[in-house]
């Protein structure tokens, strides 16, 4: 039972870290953009977000069995491929965060559920769904239906890469 509920730790410290500081973003954002411009920032998280996605892939690869690790790399880098697509795409900096927000924020649903992922995408774009309602409400902030289809995709691709995972590993 304290296992169990350990595991929901870090479900819910991301939580309270997204919808708390939800609101503050545009504070953190708006003077890194008039000082730096559009372009550098995203940039910067890209290249941050595609080291931590080599970094994955990486890890994926190592820990295949050797008879399934040719095809373990080749559907790692077509997920990668479909990770890193639409990250071209997105207008700002910001909106590239979702990737690693929600990716996160599955794996944690995966680990309070003990391994049900069925049950983690469920509670993780429900989760999304309401970040994006919230900011609705927020003066500073505005929801899209663009985003929530962003967060479903961004849980369903770490939903993926969980399961190759499981299949270099068995």
């Amino acid at each position: 039972m304290k296992k169990a509920i350990l595991n929901w730790i870090p479900f819910l410290l991301l939580s309270i870290i997204v919808f708390s500081t939800t609101n503050y973003i545009p504070i953190f954002w708006e003077p890194l953009y008039a000082k730096y411009g559009n372009e550098l920032l995203v940039r910067i998280v890209q290249l941050i977000i595609s080291f931590i996605l080599a970094a994955a892939a990486v890890s994926v690869i190592i820990n295949s069995s050797p008879a399934k690790r040719m095809k373990t790399s080749i559907l790692g880098f077509l997920l990668l491929f479909f990770y890193v697509l639409p990250l071209y795409y997105m207008k700002n900096a910001a909106e590239r965060f979702h990737f690693v927000e929600y990716g996160l924020w599955f794996l944690f649903a995966v680990k309070g559920f003990q391994g049900k992922t069925v049950h983690a995408f469920i509670l993780t774009s429900i989760m999304g769904i309401l970040d994006e309602l919230y900011q609705w409400y927020l003066p500073s902030r505005f929801g899209e239906i663009a985003d929530v289809v962003l967060n479903i995709y961004s849980i369903s691709l770490s939903w993926l890469g969980l399961k190759l995972y499981r299949y270099g590993r068995s």
